[in-house]
């Protein structure tokens, strides 16, 4: 079958250093068991999962991810599947664990040949605990995983006919090593004795010798080896090492004999990059289509410059000197016009409108002239060569189409692009000439409705009759609300929609009447303003209001529902809007496409990195024909293929990849995608954690949410943020669940991410800690209690002494008073009994104040204690013309005493003043309360006789001082001379 021309426009997203790329030039690519992307760069090595970037370099500031070498060759997974192999040129070989990212070995290559100390290797096949490495010297060597040690096993320098680098390495099912080598052919080794079994010489593969001849790369599909060189395509069964031609012959010639710079096998397609052309084939159907990149001419120098190719997926991944160019997705809705694939540099930087012209052909209004587009060949042609700025092109009857410009009005074209007399083929169009159009609808095949920007209302073409009638705010048919048209529509009953800045009508041609709606924001109750477009869905219609959002009607022309930003339509700057099928539509805007699916309410935002042609639509183009969309703007238009965008999109591979503890003075971090629990030390003040969600196709477009379920069932939105941050969480157990979705589509409960938390707590919040603290406290309760116990016994022993001392002191001057009476009634006149029994009484009451004094807790300071001094003794003094001193220490004026320490010292000072009064015949007492060496001391001073201590024996109200003051724990002490005066003190031990 000969090669078709069949094309298939795709996209491609580039990614350099700007980007994150750690080189523009671009090696090898594959993606490891996880789904991620690595990438072998002349500056290193880096990981990608389709936002963020792993480098891996020599200078790498985290150790874990310095590699040897930095110019990196080959890469290659390892048969166990845990880790990748790295070669880098004058390095050596480097092991990389998948699921930490770390480096777990650097091995120099260095096979001990004096003059081959520094080899540049090329090429590897890891297999089992080897791993074989192809030099440019011819060399190849064998690297033992065990051992860590590597040998030369081959010299092709030393064999005839096989000298040259040795450019690949395959190793076949049989156990064979086949060597590519640059310039003579590929060597068939046997890898037990190292034999060579075989040698497919250039001249066998059919492949032209040449100077600087080098194979390029292989892969194998369906039991045939596809053998890249820079002199054209080889295809060789490994069975029998026969070269096949058929297939050969579905390809384009230039890459039957001229440069493949690369190639892939995926599923059951080939991928061929060659200079001039880059194809997808099928060898089962010897079907090849050819892939042009999508929007701009000159991102075909990606894939003339390829270096690598990879398919995964529906995606493909090139490796160029420019970078990686991805296309994310084979089977796009979306192909970009801008740049005229044939080079003649033709490109459409801002297109105001668009014309469906039929399957293949459309035409193009712009702000600098009118183009013409064949999308099956993606080249671009511009009509005319005087610039104008056209405003709306549209079908007229015949061949012909009509466009309006700013400065020329109407004009006429025929299909293929060429000028035509707009009056001699349509003289009826005359008087609207040099109008300037918005829109047009057709009602049938006879009549045409447009509408004016200039305001002049809508003009009615019947084609058939060359008639042409104007209807606007004044006349006409019918009378419009405004002469403001943005838009003409015709529903599915035929009724014409007049959509406006500030009106929607509409009109019954048939019948020449016309209603006008009256539409009001359910939300701020102002009527619909700057409507753009319609369109209708089933029994309801769409309304893109700018600056509102997409209106929904029900059947009754009632406003149904508003989609605004809190529904998730990325931009209210919109514009078209079109039915994509019997439930959703799709709507332009100022940033992006907005698909809204109304039965679930979801909303999915397309943007320049899907494939648009930029992120930026004008407000009249866009068209809607047969299985496609048409939106336009700046930088060309987009079509959109309306099947292709219904795909189910994948959920995402989420991985736990990065943990960040936040300590006071430091930062530690750990990596490991495969996450299963985390213990967070006390110290940490707060953790970070990382994850990725692996998906090609919109990996910008991803969203997420997380919960901890033992915190709350509710889910936490996290946006399209890619990490979440945890603290002030008590230690204890928790559960870290995770969730993705791709944007626009619901969450998947199967597909959820859980990793569980361990905080440990600090030393106060351990176990043993509240233990510890419990028995701490218990103890202390213990001690309140035995403490109280002892305060209640020592209260009872007071209230014993005071009982006592009422039973004493009272109960016998009661008894006198009694006695007293008794004489009293028996005497005359009994008024010296009676005095007597006065003085008792006085008494009595004084010891009962004293009592009482003694049980008030509002007085149990020092200074309380002087004054009670001071009542029982001014008086007295006054009698007897005594002059008396009171002195109070300020630090001991608020200091408190017990009860029983209250009432002795009281006692104490009564007892001396008395004695004062009765013995010492003195003229001043001085009565002091201060504090000696930090402890209480009262002293009862007087200036009286004194008396020899030596000589008389102290009498019972000295011992009963002496007495009282040992049960409070004071010393009494007694100073005393004749003549000198007496000093009675009390201090507290």
């Amino acid at each position: 079958m000969a090669f078709g021309q069949e094309i298939k426009f795709l996209d491609i997203t580039k990614l350099d250093p700007s980007s994150g790329l750690s080189s523009s030039n671009v090696r090898s690519i594959i993606q490891d068991r996880y789904g991620f992307m690595w990438f072998a760069t002349q500056e290193g090595l880096d990981r990608f999962d389709g936002t963020s970037f792993l480098h891996f370099n020599p200078g790498a500031q985290d150790s874990r991810r310095i590699i040897e070498g930095s110019d990196v060759f080959d890469l290659s997974p390892d048969s166990s599947g845990q880790c990748i192999w790295a070669l880098t040129a004058y390095g050596g070989l480097n092991r990389i664990c998948l699921e930490t990212c770390t480096v777990l070995g650097r091995y120099p290559l260095s096979p001990g040949i004096p003059g081959k100390a520094n080899l540049w290797s090329k090429c590897m096949q890891v297999t089992g605990n080897r791993v074989f490495v192809g030099t440019d010297e011819g060399l190849l060597l064998d690297f033992d995983k065990r051992t860590a040690h590597a040998k030369m096993l081959l010299n092709l320098s030393t064999r005839p006919g096989r000298k040259g680098p040795i450019d690949k390495i395959w190793l076949d099912s049989k156990g064979q090593l086949w060597l590519f080598i640059s310039g003579a052919g590929i060597s068939v080794i046997d890898t037990v004795g190292f034999r060579e079994r075989a040698f497919l010489s250039l001249q066998a593969l059919g492949l032209p010798s040449s100077d600087g001849f080098q194979f390029t790369g292989y892969t194998l599909l369906k039991d045939q080896l596809f053998i890249g060189s820079t002199s054209g395509l080889a295809i060789v069964s490994p069975n029998d090492l026969s070269v096949i031609t058929k297939t050969v012959r579905a390809l384009p010639p230039d890459l039957i004999t001229g440069e493949i710079r690369a190639l892939s096998a995926g599923g059951n397609r080939l991928l061929i990059c060659g200079r001039q052309s880059f194809v997808l084939m099928d060898p089962d159907t010897q079907t090849s289509h050819r892939i042009l990149l999508s929007r701009n001419v000159e991102d075909k120098d990606w894939v003339s410059l390829a270096n690598c190719l990879y398919q995964s997926g529906e995606s493909i991944w090139v490796g160029s000197q420019y970078g990686v160019g991805c296309i994310r997705n084979i089977h796009t809705a979306f192909t970009g016009y801008y740049s005229s694939m044939d080079g003649n540099g033709v490109k459409i930087n801002h297109g105001t409108t668009l014309c469906k012209i039929d399957d293949s052909i459309s035409v193009v209004c712009a702000d600098d002239g009118i183009y013409r587009v064949n999308e099956a060949s993606g080249f671009i042609t511009r009509i005319g060569s005087s610039p104008d700025f056209f405003y709306e092109a549209f079908r007229a009857p015949g061949n012909y189409f009509i466009a309006s410009s700013i400065h020329n009005g109407l004009q006429l074209y025929d299909l293929s692009g060429h000028s035509r007399s707009l009056l001699k083929v349509f003289p009826e169009l005359a008087p609207i000439r040099g109008d300037l159009l918005i829109g047009d609808a057709r009602l049938n095949d006879s009549v045409i409705f447009l509408a004016s920007q200039n305001q002049r209302g809508i003009y009615i073409w019947n084609t058939v009759e060359h008639t042409v009638q104007t209807a606007n705010t004044e006349s006409g048919p019918f009378r419009l609300k405004s002469n403001v048209i943005n838009r003409l529509y015709f529903d599915s009953r035929r009724q014409l929609w007049i959509v406006g800045d500030n009106s929607i009508s509409i009109c019954h041609p048939f019948f020449g009447s016309i209603r006008h709606l009256d539409l009001l924001n359910p939300v701020n109750h102002r009527p619909l303003s700057i409507n753009m477009d319609i369109c209708q869905v089933g029994s309801s219609y769409y309304i893109t209001s700018y600056g509102t959002g997409i209106v929904r009607l029900d059947s009754s022309y009632h406003i149904a529902r508003i989609y605004g930003l809190g529904e998730g339509v990325n931009n209210l700057g919109l514009y078209k809007i079109f039915p994509v099928n019997d439930s959703m539509v799709m709507a332009s805007s100022n940033n992006g496409l907005s698909l809204l699916q109304p039965g679930s309410n979801r909303i999915i935002n397309y943007f320049g990195e899907d494939g648009l042609q930029s992120d930026n639509f004008e407000e009249a183009s866009g068209a809607s024909y047969k299985d496609f969309l048409l939106f336009g703007g700046i930088r060309g238009y987009t079509r959109i293929n309306r099947k292709a965008l219904l795909a189910a999109a994948e959920d995402p591979m989420l991985y736990f990849s990065s943990v960040e503890m936040q300590y006071e003075n430091s930062v530690a971090d750990t990596f490991n995608i495969r996450l299963k629990q985390l213990v967070v030390p006390h110290s940490v003040l707060q953790v970070s954690i990382g994850y990725s969600a692996l998906n090609y196709l919109r990996p910008k477009r991803l969203v997420f949410r997380y919960r901890i379920k033992e915190l709350n069932e509710a889910w936490i939105s996290n946006g399209n943020r890619r990490s979440v941050l945890l603290l002030g969480l008590s230690p204890g157990s928790y559960t870290l669940q995770l969730q993705a979705a791709n944007e626009g589509f619901p969450f998947n409960e199967a597909n959820t991410l859980e990793l569980t938390l361990k905080y440990l707590p600090k030393w106060y919040q351990t176990i043993w800690f509240k233990l510890a603290i419990g028995l701490l406290l218990a103890g202390i309760l213990y001690s309140f209690f035995l403490m109280r116990l002892n305060q209640l016994k020592r209260q009872q022993q007071i209230r014993r002494e005071i009982a006592g001392d009422l039973h004493d002191d009272l109960g016998a001057t009661l008894n006198s008073i009694k006695l007293l009476t008794h004489i009293a009634q028996r005497s005359i006149p009994g008024q010296q009994q009676l005095e007597q029994i006065e003085a008792s009484v006085s008494t009595a009451i004084a010891g009962l104040r004293d009592v009482l004094w003694v049980l008030d807790d509002s007085g149990d300071t020092f200074y309380h204690l002087q004054e009670r001094i001071k009542r029982f003794t001014h008086p007295l003094a006054l009698e007897n013309n005594i002059r008396m001193e009171w002195l109070l220490d300020e630090e001991l004026s608020s200091r408190r005493m017990s009860k029983k320490e209250k009432k002795n010292l009281l006692l104490i000072a009564k007892e001396a003043f008395n004695n004062a009064l009765k013995h010492a015949a003195c003229t001043s007492i001085t009565i002091s309360l201060s504090v000696v060496h930090d402890k209480p001391c009262l002293a009862i001073a007087d200036n009286g006789k004194g008396f020899n201590t030596s000589a008389l024996s102290e009498g019972y109200g000295l011992k009963n001082i002496r007495y009282r003051a040992e049960q409070i724990g004071y010393i009494a002490n007694i100073i005393s001379a004749q003549g000198e005066g007496t000093t009675v003190t009390v201090i507290h031990r």
